[in-house]
């Protein structure tokens, strides 16, 4: 295949992970309003134990975001030891479009399945805010301010788009 092809693709596939990623964001923020915006009061829960089992479901969904970062970084890690081994040989150029490729590919997807736990945990707590009773007592879940421009640098964010961004560099620095 012809490098120059290579590089389209890779650039189409980046191009289009970036926009899953920055569309994973968006919506986050969408969600968010429009749950505020129908956040209504309403009364207090009455189950037992209530606060329990919203901790336990967000820290379920806090489980399933620790996992698949974990499982995109040790991909990401046999990827790039992958291109380690191939670096400077003859055949290099298909090998690091093919790992490039792979790598761009497992980064968006893991953006979208981090976007739907995220999501999961804000719905929690809307809930939570909205039912929980009068007394005071620990939150469900620690910090929770509305996010500042820090917040969008938080590494389920962050890392996958600067792993794409790593694979679109070594498509380019292999061409």
């Amino acid at each position: 295949m012809n490098i120059s092809v290579q590089l389209t693709v890779v650039g189409v596939v980046a191009a289009f992970s970036f926009a899953i990623w920055l569309l994973a964001l968006c919506r986050y923020e969408c969600v968010k309003r429009r749950a505020r915006k129908s956040a209504t009061t309403s009364t207090p829960t009455t189950v037992p134990g209530a606060d329990q089992i919203i901790r336990e479901m967000i820290r379920h969904e806090d489980d399933l975001m620790n996992q698949r970062l974990m499982w995109l970084l040790t991909l990401e890690g046999l990827l790039f030891a992958t291109l380690g081994f191939v670096w400077g040989k003859p055949a290099a150029a298909s090998v690091v479009f093919t790992v490039s490729t792979v790598g761009i590919v497992a980064a968006a997807s893991t953006t979208v399945a981090l976007h739907f736990a995220q999501v999961a945990v804000l719905h929690l707590r809307l809930w939570w805010d909205q039912r929980k009773p009068t007394t005071d007592g620990p939150p469900v879940i620690g910090y929770h301010e509305e996010w500042t421009f820090l917040g969008y640098a938080a590494p389920w964010r962050l890392i996958p788009l600067l792993l794409m961004i790593g694979w679109l560099a070594m498509t380019l620095l292999a061409a």
